[in-house]
């Protein structure tokens, strides 16, 4: 650091008498060079809920804005955590490391959970949806931090909320009401007569007349010309039409199959994919150093043992950028950034590649098992 004044050696008097300097000798003072050791957290005892937060004397407090419901109504959780450091870049682990369930809860998905600072307190509001009637609290939630002074990482836990879940309601076909159905074709009072040697009580309630089956042509038509025609219209457009009715069905069947196939999946599975592609959009949208950071913290629970390494050195850089003088409001070097994409999308497919190999691995022993026999 350095400062420039400027002292007075020679002074005059001004058009209206008062003492004004006329000659000035600026003066430079250069403070001595500080040395910075960065050292890297450590790794041993990081919980699962720590999300990169630094500081110390954290609280937490979660509120629902209600407790009595039915499964598949949502609540509004207000996650509050109180300190008076670090607030502003503060954010959120993955609500499943917290202490959320997702077989109990539907729990957002979709990029970073926007938190405001107020006094103090930095607020969340978390929408989620209970999934089963069986649920009887909101559990304690989790969150952690690195305290600088002592060297260890430290936890707060919420209070449990307790929950009334109903079961979802289901409308049954006996609380359908429909419409009564009225004939197209008038009735006489003639219809309403019963013929002679039946009971009168035997008569239709609708009031339709009796079927006439005299000189009605009874014989089955074997002729698929005959069947597939339809009355005043052109061969052509039934062709068409049946083919259209043929690709629906194959379509919907197909559809059908992708739905299938989708409900299979794990839904541990897709959820990290989720998390890591709001990461990734999160990476390519930061315009600071310090936002870069945030969603490098928000990476660690996601990653394989195989890619922890590689995760460390590049956090690492992205630290010592910081820690350089403005190096917060810095923009993130393109390089390093680029390495952050690559890392989250090898990510992606990392777990993908390994069942690819795992399984080409039991397919090679088969075939070799199979050629020794």
């Amino acid at each position: 650091a350095s400062i420039v004044t400027e002292e007075a050696v020679r002074w005059r008097r001004g058009f209206m008498g008062s003492r004004e300097p006329a000659q000035v000798r600026r003066t430079r003072a250069v403070d001595e060079p500080l040395s910075l050791s960065v050292r890297a957290l450590p790794q041993a005892g990081r919980p699962a809920s720590f999300s990169g937060t630094v500081g110390a004397g954290y609280a937490l407090a979660v509120r629902a804005d209600r407790s009595v419901l039915k499964a598949g109504e949502p609540i509004n959780l207000t996650i509050e955590v109180h300190g008076d450091r670090a607030l502003e870049t503060l954010s959120l682990p993955p609500l499943t490391a917290m202490g959320l369930n997702e077989e109990d809860f539907k729990l957002p998905s979709s990029g970073d959970i926007a938190g405001r600072v107020d006094a103090g307190v930095k607020r969340f509001e978390v929408p989620i949806r209970v999934l089963r009637e069986d649920v009887t609290a909101i559990p304690a939630l989790t969150l952690s931090w690195f305290d600088p002074d002592t060297g260890r990482y430290e936890s707060a836990r919420s209070d449990p909320i307790a929950l009334s879940v109903g079961d979802a309601e289901r409308v049954g076909a006996a609380q359908v009401v429909r419409k009564p159905t009225q004939s197209r074709f008038p009735v006489t009072p003639a219809d309403r007569e019963s013929p002679p040697g039946t009971d009168a009580g035997d008569a239709s309630p609708t009031g339709t007349a009796g079927l006439v089956l005299s000189g009605a042509d009874l014989s089955i038509a074997t002729d698929p010309e005959r069947l597939l025609s339809v009355p005043g219209s052109r061969p052509g457009l039934t062709r068409l039409l049946l083919v259209t009715l043929y690709a629906s069905g194959l379509i919907g069947l197909l559809a059908m199959c992708i739905v299938a196939r989708r409900g299979t999946r794990d839904p541990a599975v897709m959820a990290r994919r989720q998390e890591l592609r709001a990461i990734e959009r999160g990476i390519e949208q930061a315009d600071n150093l310090d936002r870069l950071a945030a969603r490098l913290r928000r990476l660690a629970p996601l990653l394989d043992p195989a890619q922890r390494s590689t995760y460390e050195t590049l956090l690492a850089r992205c630290e010592e950028q910081i820690f350089r003088p403005g190096g917060t409001a810095q923009a993130p070097d393109p390089a390093l950034r680029e390495d952050a994409l690559r890392l989250v999308r090898d990510a992606l497919t990392f777990r993908r590649q390994a069942r690819v190999n795992a399984a080409s691995a039991r397919t090679a022993s088969a075939t070799a098992s199979g050629a020794g026999a």
